[in-house]
């Protein structure tokens, strides 16, 4: 109980509770809002039909999925295309209370970013199962379906 109120841990439903049509649902659900997160931080959130609820993602990390739809697979090209989505909108980064102001510098911090995001799995499960992606894309953990895929 202390562990889920923490948001260290988190219940699960079984395998026979997330259906295709769950996946489907949430899968659509999740594209529309990693696409929303093209021009917008408002909702951190994306589903998971593994806890049957909402897993926080940040826009960074929404777009970083986005970008792994769209077929790119390393963390650098992830941080190439958000910053082409920033870069479109005249956004730059800031980091430390400092605007990044060169695409060298921006592109550098994306992909910091990005490398930290591909390196939890453990929480990518929860929301690749929605999103119907490879968990091999994640720091190479195997793709099998449920938790002992993890280490």
């Amino acid at each position: 109980m202390v562990l889920t109120g923490a948001g260290h841990a988190c219940p699960v439903q079984e395998d026979a509770v997330i259906t295709s049509k769950v996946k489907k649902n949430s899968r659509a659900l999740n594209t529309f809002l990693m696409n929303s997160a093209r021009s917008s931080s408002d909702i951190a959130f994306l589903a998971s039909p593994v806890t049957g609820g909402g897993i926080t993602v940040g826009r960074f990390e929404q777009l970083f999925a986005l970008a792994v739809t769209q077929g790119k697979k390393q963390p650098a090209e992830w941080a190439k295309a958000v910053w082409q989505v920033l870069q479109a909108q005249g956004q730059k980064l800031v980091k430390e209370g400092q605007t990044l102001e060169t695409d060298e510098e921006n592109l550098a911090e994306l992909t910091e970013r990005a490398q930290e995001f591909a390196e939890k799995p453990f929480q990518h499960y929860f929301v690749v199962q929605g999103l119907n992606l490879l968990l091999d894309v994640c720091r190479g953990v195997a793709a099998e379906p449920g938790i002992q895929g993890f280490q």
